[in-house]
């Protein structure tokens, strides 16, 4: 992995309900693909983009994480360690919603983790709820490096209020290259629930290319989380039942998973 790993993402979220109603929408976004050991020196070049301060973009390590006193890349990497004591992570790349004008919700942040040999190791899927809700589903990769990769875990934690916490996650990844796409499924008894798909063209990241994407969709953050109501209103319209919070929030600590590859 040579040269710059950092990169503006355009791409399309798509997602589709099965039960018990059908439901799909779709919609454009832009996302920041950030190496870690890259966001300071990003922060220092470019003057719309700032790391741990305010700016047109930013990236906030609070944002993420466990929100402690540890760097966000230390946080990942133990997280990993404490899965995989043998995994020796030494870059860690964030892939996620930049603060556009102070503002962001992520409801997914993946991390790709590689070892020094700029093999990936494992991947972290860090899923947030509106209700302050946060957790980390870290998995290990088995697979050459630029194979399609599936993962599954069971799900831990409440997002939505039309799903409870129940069934299993299915994640369909390509790592970032010339394109990226990441894939989540969620499956309860074995049947499809719903389905969510981004597929990202990475671009170099540079002021100009910054200012273009927020010319184009200068809300696009704020539309993330408008987005997430306003369809959640439109299932209750549909007549969909309510699954209630569970009382006591799960562990940020992370859970065993399992692993499969897609050769």
């Amino acid at each position: 992995m040579s040269g710059p790993v950092s990169k503006l993402c355009h791409g399309l979220v798509v997602h589709r309900r099965y039960r018990p109603k059908l439901h799909a929408l779709r919609y454009r976004i832009f996302s920041l693909l950030i190496d870690l050991d890259e966001a300071a020196a990003l922060s220092a070049r470019l003057k719309l983009f700032s790391f741990n301060r305010p700016n047109l973009f930013s990236i906030h390590e609070k944002d993420h994480g466990d929100a402690g006193e540890e760097s966000l890349k230390d946080v990942i990497v133990n997280k990993v360690h404490a899965m995989d004591p043998r995994a020796k992570v030494t870059r860690v790349v964030m892939l996620c919603f930049p603060r556009v004008l102070g503002y962001v919700f992520n409801p997914l942040t993946v991390y790709y983790c590689y070892c020094a040999d700029e093999q990936l190791r494992s991947i972290v899927y860090e899923v947030n709820n509106t209700f302050g809700d946060r957790h980390h589903y870290v998995l290990p990769v088995a697979m050459p490096q630029n194979g399609a990769l599936a993962q599954s875990c069971s799900k831990k934690m409440y997002v939505s209020p039309f799903n409870a916490v129940e069934g299993e996650y299915e994640f369909h990844v390509s790592p970032p290259g010339k394109k990226l796409s990441v894939g989540v499924n969620l499956r309860v008894d074995g049947a499809p629930v719903l389905k969510a798909y981004l597929s990202a063209q990475p671009q170099t990241l540079s002021d100009r290319a910054l200012l273009q994407a927020f010319t184009c969709m200068p809300a696009m953050t704020f539309k993330v989380i408008a987005a997430i109501h306003w369809e959640a209103l439109l299932l209750w319209l549909k007549g969909l039942p309510i699954a209630r919070r569970p009382k006591r929030r799960p562990p940020l600590n992370p859970i065993p998973i399992k692993n499969k590859s897609n050769p």
